[in-house]
C-alpha cells in the first residue's frame, strides 16, 4: 500500500462499511430497485465509499450516495453513474437538457418536477428507463440518510 499505510486499515475499512450498509433494505423506487453497497474510491481503489445500486432488469448502475443527495438538494443538474459501473445512466429533469439533445429527446413530456433516468443506447440516442416524482425523490432522500445515520 505504501510508506503511509496499511493494506489492513484499508480492508478493515471496507468490511465496517460494508457490514453497516448490510443493514439497510432495498428501495422499491418507481420500475427500479435501489440497493445499498461499498464503492471503491481512491486512486488505488482502496478508499471505501457508501453508493447504491440502481437497477432496472438486467441493468444496473452504482450511484455515490453523497452526490445523489446533492443532486435531490438542487446542487447538481444532472447525476451520473459511478466510473466502471455495469450499466450507465444519467439522471436528469427536463430543465437540465437541451430539447434538441439526446437527452431533451428522451424527456419530452416528463414533467418539469420529476426527474427521469435515462441510459444511453448504441446510436448515441438516449431511453427514459423511468421517472421519479416529487415523492419518490423524498422516498430516496430518506432512504439516503439512512446511510449516514450511523
Amino acid at each position: 500500500m505504501g510508506l503511509f499505510g496499511s493494506r489492513k486499515n484499508s480492508d478493515e475499512e471496507f468490511a465496517r462499511l460494508e457490514s453497516r450498509l448490510a443493514g439497510i433494505a432495498p428501495l422499491e423506487l418507481g420500475a427500479g430497485t435501489t440497493t445499498a453497497r461499498t464503492l471503491a474510491s481512491g486512486w488505488r481503489k482502496n478508499i471505501p465509499v457508501a453508493g447504491f445500486e440502481l437497477s432496472y432488469g438486467d441493468r444496473a448502475g452504482w450511484l455515490l450516495a453523497s452526490e445523489t443527495l446533492s443532486f435531490l438538494r438542487g446542487h447538481l443538474s444532472i447525476l451520473e453513474t459511478w466510473n466502471g459501473s455495469p450499466s450507465e445512466f444519467f439522471l436528469s429533469t427536463p430543465a437540465s437538457a437541451a430539447a434538441d439533445s439526446p437527452a431533451g429527446a428522451a424527456l419530452e413530456g416528463v414533467g418539469a418536477e420529476r426527474i427521469g433516468i435515462l441510459t444511453p443506447l448504441e446510436d448515441g440516442s438516449m431511453r427514459l428507463l423511468d421517472q421519479w416524482d416529487k415523492g419518490q425523490q423524498h422516498q430516496l432522500g430518506a432512504w439516503l440518510s439512512l446511510f449516514s445515520a450511523w
